[in-house]
């Protein structure tokens, strides 16, 4: 599960990093990390609160 966690961080990190990192005037590059965090943040939150629960 730790993991699952640190990959919606490493999600977050690829969304914001062309501002953090100063490339955000780089079209290219800025959507292909905007496009990129968002598909591991929500492939991450679809994993950790996506299952359903045995009875």
């Amino acid at each position: 599960m730790i993991i699952w966690w640190s990959t919606a961080v490493l999600g977050l990190w690829v969304l914001v990093s062309p501002w953090v990192l100063g490339f955000s005037q780089l079209p290219l590059a800025r959507w292909g990390n905007i496009i990129a965090g968002i598909a591991l943040l929500l492939l991450m939150m679809w994993a950790l609160f996506g299952r359903k629960k045995e009875e």
